[in-house]
């Protein structure tokens, strides 16, 4: 499991006409899940006009589609210059979303004429989580008794602390329910133990877990699924549900 990462430093020309803050992405979107800190190098040269920018990072809660606003860290820079931010804690924001980009946001200071800069930014971030498994599953049940379907495989016990899902439940009829859950074993992954929830019942619809702690120090593995039924007659869905994992 990495703990962390530094991005290629990028360079840009970026321009703009309005004192209302224009974004550009540096990094892709990424796993949200144990990314806690955030520091960065804005470096702005060549300047024209009242050009000013300043880190920025947008997060999504399930989606990388239907993303929140953008929010703006540190302070400006304006005009011709470089900066490090500084350690940013973004855990507040992260802890609840799946996923999170970062570039900066731009702007005049003031006025409307053209201001512009080339731009160089690198980004590091600290980050004790990772992807363990994602499936997407069609289930159907007509008993009222739990039935269970493993999403990831067995993950090393030793990289978990808290876990992290993101699900989309679609196409359901009738009364069918499900929840996150996990099992563990303690020497030999022939003998797991019995599933155990991780949530309470949901439905249709789209669903983050934020982190969940979890205790399996005194097992060596963990494995993620979902267990499901139907409160009365038959029922069935598609589940499509991703996990994450990490320390801390």
């Amino acid at each position: 499991m990495s703990c962390g990462q530094t991005s290629p430093e990028a360079q840009v020309h970026l321009s703009t006409t309005t004192t209302d803050a224009t974004y550009h992405w540096f990094t892709p979107w990424m796993p949200a899940i144990g990314l806690d800190n955030v520091k960065a190098v804005l470096r702005s040269h060549a300047v024209s006009g009242n050009f000013q920018v300043r880190l920025a990072m947008q997060v999504a809660l399930v989606r990388t589609e239907q993303p929140e606003a953008p929010t703006t860290l540190d302070q400006l820079l304006v005009g011709d210059g470089e900066r490090c931010t500084g350690v940013i804690s973004v855990a507040n924001d992260t802890s609840t979303k799946f996923f999170v980009r970062f570039g900066v946001a731009y702007s005049l200071s003031s006025g409307s004429a053209l201001g512009q800069a080339d731009l160089s930014f690198a980004v590091s971030h600290t980050q004790c989580g990772q992807l363990v498994g994602a499936r997407s599953l069609s289930l159907a049940s007509s008993a009222s008794a739990d039935a269970f379907a493993t999403v990831t495989g067995f993950v090393p016990a030793i990289l978990v602390q808290k876990v992290k899902a993101v699900t989309v439940c679609r196409s359901l009829t009738g009364n069918f329910q499900w929840k996150l859950c996990y099992r563990t074993a303690t020497t030999s992954k022939e003998n797991p133990s019995a599933w155990t929830p991780l949530t309470n019942y949901e439905g249709s619809g789209e669903f983050d877990s934020g982190d969940l702690a979890l205790n399996v120090d005194s097992s060596m593995y963990v494995q993620f699924g979902i267990l499901y039924h139907s409160t009365s007659g038959a029922g069935d869905a598609q589940v499509d549900t991703t996990f994450a994992v990490r320390r801390g």
